[in-house]
């Protein structure tokens, strides 16, 4: 039996649209990963750390980066734990306040 079995081609579309969207939210993940990056090297050294030592300014720039970087990973296991600890009927409360509480 494969997808499209039973009488349509519902199950392929909705496979497709799944791995659409999952494509397009990780390529703007990784732009935004991205975009971050090339500011961090060209502008926030300067803008968010100015000193004496252009080294160091920029040494902290990528580590606002990297500390980015590693933590959504690390959010986004520690939100959908909690929410797949609920029960059902009060996942839909607690994903919108897990996405404020993330978003603050």
């Amino acid at each position: 039996m494969g997808f499209g079995a039973g009488g349509g081609n519902g199950q392929v579309d909705d496979i497709r649209k799944v791995g659409l969207a999952s494509f397009l939210g990780a390529l703007t993940e990784w732009y935004d990963f991205f975009l971050y990056g090339l500011a961090a090297s060209l502008v926030f050294a300067e803008l968010y750390f100015p000193g004496g030592n252009d080294t160091l300014a920029l040494l902290a720039s990528f580590a606002t980066f990297g500390v980015g970087f590693f933590a959504r990973p690390v959010g986004g296991v520690m939100f959908g734990n909690a929410l797949g600890r609920m029960r059902p009927h009060k996942r839909r409360r607690g994903r919108r306040r897990a996405t404020v509480r993330g978003a603050a």
